[in-house]
């Protein structure tokens, strides 16, 4: 699925590797899926990496990556509602909850992340 994204889009999730060990922690990146709302900014961690940083600046650098290298001028991305370690890295990343959505595994939260403008001007 990931690669397949990859060849239609030119962007992706990247894997997300601990400095220390080099083992795999998870992943980050861009999302946008044929019939999906809008562009997302998505995180996913194995378990034991939570709590650790990894989730907050992978998609820190997604989201600058998203602005800066492919033009995207809005993202958001969509966590479960049961997922409150997930809500914390959006909050932590700027974002605001816009609303509670239907989502293909049950009921989330859509955040909206900061514009470009609002993020280059908080360095």
């Amino acid at each position: 699925m990931y690669s397949g994204h990859w060849l239609l889009r030119g962007y992706g999730p990247w894997a997300l590797e601990d400095r220390a060990t080099g083992a795999y922690v998870g992943l980050s990146g861009l999302w946008y899926p044929e019939g999906w709302a809008e562009p997302e900014i998505t995180w996913a961690l194995v378990p034991g990496a939570h709590g650790q940083g990894f989730a907050t600046e992978g998609a820190r650098r997604a989201l600058r990556a998203a602005y800066e290298d492919f033009g995207w001028t809005t993202a958001v991305s969509v966590v479960s509602v049961h997922n409150t370690a997930s809500q914390a890295v959006a909050r932590r990343l700027g974002a605001t909850l816009e609303r509670e959505i239907s989502y293909r595994h049950g009921p989330a939260y859509l955040y909206r992340h900061l514009g470009p403008d609002q993020l280059l001007a908080e360095g």
